[in-house]
């Protein structure tokens, strides 16, 4: 008989205890969060040496440090000089190349191919289009403000290059004249066109006696005098209207 009680309360001590750890499980249930903000980054943005990678190699010179462009949604564009040149019959006169510095800190320079690019760190993935008009006369005399009759820019040779793989629309050969209007010549569709984009005019290996074959100046009848022209370069958000 003895017995027998033993055992019944060696089973409700057993249950009890298996009752009090289910309890004790069934109450240990914790919640976090993981959080994480992004903001547009404001500061101006180095991009690569626009023949790494590109169409060419950077030379015996070595690599190049081009030129920060502005954030969070900015363009850097070259400068364009056609240099000093003698009257004559020749019509076309190509672009002397850009000079950009070294990037081993030193004072030296090399040359490069023309290119322009677009920073785009806004974080809206809206995409962009980069426009570019020859304002007014187009070319004009400092001194006398005559007017360089004919003169058309030409570009020709583009190819573009992402820094995160995007696909990216551009006019490969397009022209700017006194009486052409505004023109889109870059692109990104949304979802497109993050970070540093860029738009280049051929490599140095097309580069002629240091002049780009790319970038060209159309004067019918060349005319003694100084001259010199705006072009007006748009960046605006979203893709180019249909």
């Amino acid at each position: 008989m003895k017995l027998l009680k033993l055992s019944a309360l060696s089973i409700l001590t057993v249950s009890t205890l298996l009752m009090s750890v289910s309890s004790v499980m069934a109450e240990e249930s914790e919640e976090t969060t993981a959080t994480i903000t992004f903001r547009p980054n404001e500061g101006p943005v180095t991009p690569p040496d626009p023949e790494i990678p590109g169409p060419g190699e950077p030379g015996p010179e070595g690599p190049v440090t081009p030129p920060p462009v502005p954030g969070p949604f900015g363009i850097w564009v070259p400068v364009l000089d056609f240099g000093i040149n003698d009257v004559s019959s020749e019509n076309d006169y190509s672009a002397l190349a850009l000079q950009l510095p070294l990037a081993d800190g030193s004072q030296e320079t090399a040359p490069r191919a023309h290119y322009l690019a677009v920073n785009d760190s806004r974080g809206t993935n809206e995409g962009w289009t980069l426009s570019v008009i020859l304002e007014g006369d187009g070319f004009v005399d400092n001194d006398t403000d005559d007017i360089l009759e004919g003169a058309e820019l030409r570009f020709t040779g583009a190819s573009a290059y992402s820094e995160n793989d995007s696909q990216l629309g551009y006019r490969n050969e397009f022209k700017l004249d006194a009486e052409s209007g505004r023109e889109n010549i870059f692109w990104a569709q949304a979802d497109n066109g993050q970070f540093i984009s860029m738009l280049r005019w051929g490599a140095v290996a097309d580069l002629v006696d240091g002049r780009n074959p790319n970038i060209t100046l159309n004067v019918p009848t060349p005319t003694v005098g100084n001259y010199e022209a705006t072009l007006n370069w748009s960046l605006t958000s979203g893709p180019p209207v249909e």
